[in-house]
């Protein structure tokens, strides 16, 4: 590798042109997340890192218009149900995949778009649910007033059975 391109490298924190192109090296939004919280259009493209805690407190999407996505890091599980809501007539639709840390088993649900689903519920301990420290979330609008929903989640005890996240 030439010099040239490994100082690139090494620099890529900040800007750089390569062949008539600019790049612009960007830091993800991270949204810290402990209390009920609406997001907006705005918040797009942010990581919501969120804290469950005894008192439920659930997030409300923006409306979903297409192109706007959201990604949902749990930072702390909790043995309380915490919603992600829709707006409206919002839907969402997807993949959940829930695995159990103690039984080595997983459960997955999907649902199609159009089923009438309009919230993603989470809890760590329950076996229908899921939603423990690490779990990931991802939500994008595809088409005017449907999100979709990729989840790998966990719970701490039992088996994963019946999932129902998406509701």
């Amino acid at each position: 590798m030439s010099k040239r391109a490994v100082n690139l490298l090494r620099n890529i924190g900040g800007d750089f042109r390569v062949a008539g192109a600019n790049f612009i090296a960007q830091k993800s939004k991270i949204l810290a997340v402990s209390a009920a919280k609406t997001l907006t259009a705005d918040d797009s493209g942010t990581t919501i890192y969120w804290t469950h805690s005894a008192n439920n407190h659930d997030i409300t999407l923006p409306a979903a218009t297409v192109g706007l996505h959201f990604k949902f890091i749990i930072a702390v599980g909790h043995a309380a149900v915490h919603e992600i809501n829709c707006v409206g007539s919002d839907e969402v639709f997807g993949k959940v995949t829930v695995t159990s840390k103690t039984a080595n088993k997983t459960d997955t649900q999907s649902v199609a778009k159009g089923a009438g689903d309009t919230s993603i519920s989470l809890h760590e301990s329950t076996v229908t649910l899921g939603g423990d420290y690490g779990d990931v979330i991802d939500l994008v609008c595809v088409e005017e007033g449907y999100w979709l929903c990729t989840a790998v989640l966990h719970i701490n005890t039992g088996d994963p059975e019946a999932t129902a996240v998406l509701n």
